[in-house]
């Protein structure tokens, strides 16, 4: 006569952070117990139970799911007897983490571990209008991160650190565009330099505007006006033999006075020379010639043609 038992042993992988989560298959192992008995005259006797063992099992190697080691790492091998019942074991892992870089960033994306953090320089007119180029400084921070490995989670951010050294200081231009832009100034004030500045974590970026001022109208005007009125200038001189237009209109004017003068005594000469020869003439030919109508006349005439004859030479030159 045998009596038979069954004792189980169930082994169970968890997560440690909820240990209602399997993180690998689980292992049951049984072990089969007996009784024997012996019959005499009427009398059973037990012969008592037999036993068995629970072999020794290694715990899965999980760290390819983001796991550390088991905190156990062998279920260890036991005996089992009558007096045993079914067991479980539950074996934990913990979560693993890493420390994320930009360089080695995991699942995490490089802007969360990496920025640059930029200083524009413009320089513009009064208007806004771009003179020249800007100048970009950039500089870059970095920080670490450490990953749970098993959610893919940050648990924690470092602090940031400048990888690439700060903003320098930047010389600025006296003159834009040819000379034509001059003075520059950001927020109203002169300056030759945008002075060097530090970047720390809480640095974002920056636009610094150096302003030019147009070089005054009037100035341009002016200089242009002395150019002007020295070729013309030059000019007179090429045309009139080294004398201005001014000069030569006013040689014109005053031969033209000459002229008139030398008709007027011309004619006031021809009255005189008339009114000697009237003297030694007959009578009536005296009325003829000292008529005052005949000697105006005379002298009328004269003036005339010496103004015809005077104009006619000047159209022909």
């Amino acid at each position: 006569m045998i009596s038979n038992k069954t004792i189980t042993r169930t082994i169970k992988y968890v997560d440690a952070e909820d240990p209602n989560k399997e993180v690998a298959d689980s292992r049951t192992d049984t072990v089969q117990l007996s009784q024997g008995f012996t019959v005499n005259n009427y009398t059973v006797t037990s012969n008592g139970w037999t036993s068995g063992t629970f072999e020794a099992v290694p715990s899965p190697d999980l760290s390819a799911k983001g796991y550390k080691a088991a905190d156990q790492a062998t279920v260890d091998a036991s005996t089992v007897t009558n007096g045993d019942s079914d067991q479980t074991i539950v074996v934990k892992y913990a979560h693993d983490t890493a420390v994320r870089t930009a360089d080695d960033p995991g699942s995490l994306p490089v802007s969360d571990l990496q920025k640059t953090v930029t200083r524009t320089i413009r320089y513009v007119d009064a208007t806004g209008k771009q003179l020249a180029e800007p100048t970009v400084q950039t500089v870059t921070l970095k920080r670490e991160a450490t990953e749970d490995l098993v959610t893919k989670q940050v648990l924690s951010y470092g602090d940031w650190t400048v990888a690439s050294g700060d903003w320098s200081a930047v010389p600025v231009p006296e003159t834009l565009a040819s000379g034509d832009y001059t003075t520059p100034k950001v927020n109203g004030e002169a300056v030759s330099t945008v002075t060097a500045d530090s970047v720390t974590a809480d640095s974002s970026d920056q636009t610094v505007t150096v302003v030019y001022q147009e070089k005054d109208a009037a100035e341009k005007n002016n200089a242009g006006q002395k150019n002007d009125q020295n070729q013309s200038g030059s000019g007179d001189r090429n045309v009139n033999g080294g004398q201005s237009s001014t000069g030569t209109n006013a040689s014109a004017q005053d031969k033209q006075s000459r002229t008139n003068d030398s008709v007027s005594a011309t004619a006031t000469s021809a009255v005189k020379k008339v009114e000697a020869v009237s003297s030694g003439l007959p009578e009536t030919a005296k009325q003829v010639v000292t008529n005052p109508f005949g000697i105006a006349g005379l002298a009328a005439l004269s003036a005339a043609s010496y103004a015809f004859f005077t104009k006619k030479r000047r159209d022909e030159k």
